[in-house]
């Protein structure tokens, strides 16, 4: 079954919020975005509006990957998303897009439907340096690219994200209309 379909019939079973994860560079945004622009009243929270920009040089490089986790999702603005996605929720379905959804427990609570995005470190890396005009990637964006990664695939294993998601799709399985 297609993405949109998935979410089509979501919606009309009265599914108020949808989490779309995944690792950065997987197409969570596009996806999300896609499907928001094919259904009416679908507002998109994207977890990066909430979170500002990460400093590497304050970022603290640490080897313990639920070290790196708490540092990232502490630096997510996620009190203020649940507040927005909260009130938007009331009034229409919403989806959340962004990494770690299932680690921040405020908002598992929230989603009832989950699409993973499943993806190629290494090819949602290019992805996410081109966009971030990145090209030519400098050795303090590749170790902290490393780090989110350690912690990325520490989080898919005990988090065990696959196999809670409802849906699960590769990042170049849909297209930028959710087909």
């Amino acid at each position: 079954m297609k993405v949109l379909e998935s979410i089509t019939k979501w919606k009309s079973d009265g599914v108020r919020v949808i989490g779309i994860e995944g690792y950065s560079g997987s197409g969570k945004t596009t996806l999300a975005h896609s499907v928001a622009r094919q259904m009416d009243g679908v507002k998109v929270f994207s977890v990066d509006d909430f979170t500002p920009a990460v400093e590497l040089e304050k970022f603290v490089v640490l080897e313990d990957p639920v070290a790196i986790l708490d540092q990232y999702v502490e630096n997510q603005g996620v009190a203020e998303l649940l507040q927005q996605a909260e009130l938007a929720s009331a009034a229409a379905p919403i989806i959340i897009e962004g990494p770690f959804l299932l680690y921040e427990k405020s908002l598992v609570h929230m989603i009832e439907k989950l699409v993973y995005v499943d993806a190629d470190f290494a090819v949602a890396d290019v992805r996410r340096f081109g966009r971030e005009g990145l090209f030519e990637p400098t050795e303090e964006s590749r170790k902290f690219s490393d780090y989110f990664k350690k912690a990325y695939a520490f989080y898919l294993e005990n988090y065990r994200v696959k196999e809670m998601a409802d849906l699960v799709v590769g990042m170049d399985s849909f297209n930028k209309d959710g087909q």
